[in-house]
């Protein structure tokens, strides 16, 4: 989708997660294969709704069953009706919200 020049497509949701998470010295492969970061959205007009998901995943493993799985071990997220802008704005928003919690959490490892 292009509105006004900008893009709302995988890779422009992509590059702004990246940004943000660079910005804050935590980008590594690592953080790209426990953060999942899902945008939808609903319709190409210049408004549509959309939805945003930011989780941090972990890899369980049942020692009865032997089986491994990913279960989401911290959320955040938004939903509602706006522009590319708009939604980018609220994916900026919900990722600031997932590195304030990162950072307090792991403040004595990130010294």
């Amino acid at each position: 989708m292009t509105e006004s020049g900008s893009k709302l497509d995988e890779e422009s949701v992509r590059s702004a997660v990246e940004s943000r998470l660079r910005s804050a010295r935590l980008y590594s492969d690592v953080a790209a294969s426990t953060l999942s970061v899902v945008v939808q959205r609903r319709s190409t007009s210049s408004n549509f709704p959309y939805v945003i998901v930011v989780s941090v995943n972990k890899v369980m493993y049942d020692l009865n069953t032997g089986l491994r799985g990913r279960a989401s071990s911290w959320r955040a997220g938004s939903f509602g009706v706006g522009s590319a802008e708009f939604v980018r704005s609220s994916l900026t928003e919900n990722i600031d919200k997932f590195l304030v919690v990162y950072l307090r959490v792991n403040e004595p490892a990130c010294n």
